[in-house]
């Protein structure tokens, strides 16, 4: 598990000034986004969660368990998705259901609805706790779901794997497209609302907590996804070589960015690994949760779309 250190925590504070504060200016708001990726161990307050049912800990695999998808059990701890029948239910109490048109599309993300009291306590542990950013939809994760709907049924029948997959829009709309899908993150709680998802939609996504950081290999899959997961140095590193991985083994990573704090050390480490790139800019007027205070805010945001050339990272 990735730990944010305490000295992070003016940083931090200052992110969320950035992004609460009513008067600033956009350019600055979309400096100071933070990403949907949780890397603290999942262990929100008890208090904090509003239905008894959402977050509690699936059994985790057996050694030689497989998933549905039937892949290896040094994926991370696999779960099985446990939630309650809900598509023709009422979500429970805390949660709230946000509409995304891709490409004229609708589809819909479970989030929880009010985040400020998650992000006070979450500082006021002096970040070692699950951090609440994973649990509601960022906008580079909306340009990257429009990417994979646009491969339409090149998708069918694929293995899909997202990392730091927060809500778990491109899975859900990798899975519509006839994909494998597997929404992987370390905050089991925001893969909780990729279950309750999947299910009110009727998709069938698989969901793998799944460290960027760690040592364990990655399954093998068709496209590996990523967004908004440049979370600091350290993460956006990790996330480079694994994107240098994922080509060598004739997978196409897909990669977003619209936090912009990590992103000259996720270039850095893939100009080290001589990995070419080239960065398609993309405006998005996103509409979401302030984080901070609890209320949707509509800002124009920049998000960074990473190409990779493949035969080129090969050489």
């Amino acid at each position: 598990r990735f730990w944010v250190r305490r000295g992070d925590m003016m940083l931090a504070l200052a992110l969320l000034a950035a992004i609460c504060a009513p008067s600033i200016g956009l350019a600055a708001a979309d400096a100071c986004i933070l990403p949907s990726l949780a890397f603290a161990p999942p262990a929100l307050s008890t208090h904090l969660r509003q239905n008894p049912s959402f977050g509690q800990k699936r059994p985790q695999a057996a050694a030689a368990e497989k998933s549905a998808l039937q892949r290896p059990a040094t994926l991370g701890q696999l779960r099985r998705a446990d939630v309650v029948k809900l598509r023709a239910q009422k979500l429970p109490r805390g949660l709230q259901e946000r509409i995304v048109n891709i490409h004229g599309e609708e589809f819909k993300v479970v989030e929880v609805e009010k985040t400020a009291d998650l992000v006070d306590a979450w500082i006021q542990q002096q970040m070692a706790t699950t951090d609440p950013f994973g649990v509601v939809l960022w906008p580079g994760a909306q340009v990257l779901a429009g990417e994979l709907f646009l491969l339409g049924s090149a998708l069918k029948d694929k293995d899909v794997l997202e990392l730091g997959a927060g809500t778990g829009l491109c899975s859900l709309v990798a899975a519509r497209q006839g994909a494998r899908a597997v929404a992987s993150d370390t905050n089991d709680q925001a893969l909780d609302l990729v279950d309750i998802s999947a299910e009110r939609a009727g998709l069938k996504v698989e969901t793998a907590i799944v460290d960027i950081t760690g040592s364990a290999p990655l399954p093998p899959s068709d496209f590996l996804v990523a967004a908004d997961c440049m979370y600091n140095p350290a993460v956006a590193r990790a996330l480079a070589r694994r994107v240098v991985t994922a080509l060598a083994a004739g997978t196409t990573p897909l990669v977003a960015d619209s936090v912009n704090i990590a992103r000259e050390d996720f270039e850095a480490e893939l100009v080290l690994l001589k990995c070419p790139y080239t960065i398609e800019p993309r405006n998005l007027t996103f509409t979401g949760s302030a984080v901070g205070v609890d209320m949707d805010v509509v800002r124009e945001a920049k998000i960074a779309l990473f190409h990779f050339d493949r035969e080129a990272a090969s050489s």
